[in-house]
């Protein structure tokens, strides 16, 4: 059977009805018929522990001969690792954070430095594979501290308990399994990142990178006039307010971090305080706020569009017949506005851009709509891959957390 339904109960009624309960997974290799283990971390690792403090500045950002071992923390982002250092504590091991994204469980196989955030889990008797790993990952949830930093520390890891299958075999084949969905992640991730730095890079090509000479790097052949510079609000309409036409771009005039960068996104946001619902137009781009320190996904959509919910602090804008509107798109991504953009928000804890300083920052362009077209089907050309590379690394994703919902109790 596999375990029922236990919404609603405590953690010691999960863990009673667990361990009375003969689990075995939905999916499983058809090999394998026995029933799996229950038992908690410490009565199936030899040690719980953690990593050593080191400071961040001691180690590279990039790995070499010497600075060869990855350092592991609490974070997630690129894959737990700080930087790489040249000195290793572990070998084989199964780690999770145990404070800000407490509970994220992963085997490592190689050698690797863990900081005193990044708890380790070590054993002689075989049990630091993937299988184990994804196991124990399903269940800590469970045992994380919920405060204003979730944690869960060592003492709280050892009373995990977790199903798993007692065969070697099957956890062997499991863990190759976990193992080849994670190289084709990692892959499919890495191609991603790619693909974002080239279209940073063909960004700073094509678009002028100093609106004092307006003169950009590359430029399709054929075309040598000088690129004209104007102030936003002389090439396009502007409009802060939260009810207006419908056939306007929004852009995000929130608080935001001065890291930020305008990001457009045609999902609706639950979370945004509704003042409005509107229709989009053909041509219409949506930009909203970023999450402080992330780079942005750049959408467009021709057709017209579901409803989507805007509010007070957003502006909206549409190109004017000076403007392909891809090419608008395109040009408030570039570097030139951007910097220009966070260097004209005022504060510093958390700088903002209102309407008057949006209207005011410059953008550079030919006065060639067929040159603006040509870039702007270079952009959309790069935009496609780059959406297409998103969907196929969140499939996989998506992939890996339904055959782990199946293949594990």
């Amino acid at each position: 059977m596999t375990l029922p339904d236990y919404t609603g109960l405590t953690l010691k009624e999960k863990e009673e009805l667990r361990q009375r309960s003969v689990l075995r997974p939905p999916l499983r290799f058809p090999e394998f018929t026995l029933p799996w283990r229950t038992a908690r971390v410490e009565d199936v690792f030899d040690k719980v522990t953690a990593g050593k403090h080191i400071l961040i500045a001691q180690t590279k950002s990039k790995q070499d001969g010497e600075y060869c071992y990855p350092v592991y923390s609490s974070q997630t982002k690129n894959y737990g690792i700080v930087g790489y250092y040249n000195q290793h504590l572990f070998e084989k091991a199964v780690v999770w954070t145990n404070t800000g994204y407490a509970g994220v469980t992963k085997f490592i196989h190689g050698k690797f430095f863990a900081l005193g955030t990044c708890g380790v889990l070590l054993s002689e008797k075989g049990y630091c594979n993937n299988c184990i790993a994804e196991a124990i990952n399903k269940m800590t949830h469970l045992y994380v501290t919920v405060g204003v930093q979730p944690k869960l520390m060592a003492h709280r890891m050892a009373k995990v308990m977790f199903s798993f299958p007692e065969e070697f075999e099957e956890q062997n084949k499991i863990s190759k399994l976990m193992q080849d969905i994670d190289d084709i992640i990692f892959q499919a991730d890495q191609y991603l990142q790619n693909s974002k730095l080239r279209k940073e890079a063909i960004l700073e090509k094509v678009f002028p990178t100093n609106l004092d000479n307006p003169q950009p790097e590359k430029r399709f052949e054929g075309f040598t006039e000088k690129w004209l510079v104007a102030p936003l609000s002389e090439l396009a309409t502007i409009n802060p307010k939260s009810e207006v036409p419908e056939e306007f771009i929004y852009v995000d005039l929130g608080s935001v971090k001065s890291a930020m960068l305008l990001e457009a996104n045609f999902e609706t946001k639950e979370s945004a305080p509704a003042a409005a619902r509107r229709k989009a137009e053909a041509n219409d781009i949506f930009f909203q706020k970023v999450r402080p320190n992330q780079k942005n996904n750049y959408f467009f959509k021709e057709e017209k569009s579901i409803p989507h919910v805007f509010a007070q602090g957003y502006a909206q804008i549409r190109a004017s017949e000076k403007l392909d509107p891809y090419f608008l798109f395109a040009n408030l991504h570039s570097e030139a506005f951007v910097k220009k953009a966070v260097l004209h928000a005022y504060g510093t804890a958390y700088p903002i851009i209102n309407d008057a300083n949006l209207g005011k920052q410059k953008i550079a362009y030919p006065a060639s709509l067929e040159e603006q077209k040509k870039i702007a089907t270079l952009i959309r050309t790069i935009d496609t891959q780059i959406e297409t590379a998103y969907n196929r690394l969140q499939n996989f994703r998506k992939l890996k957390k339904a055959l782990i919902q199946q293949m594990f109790v």
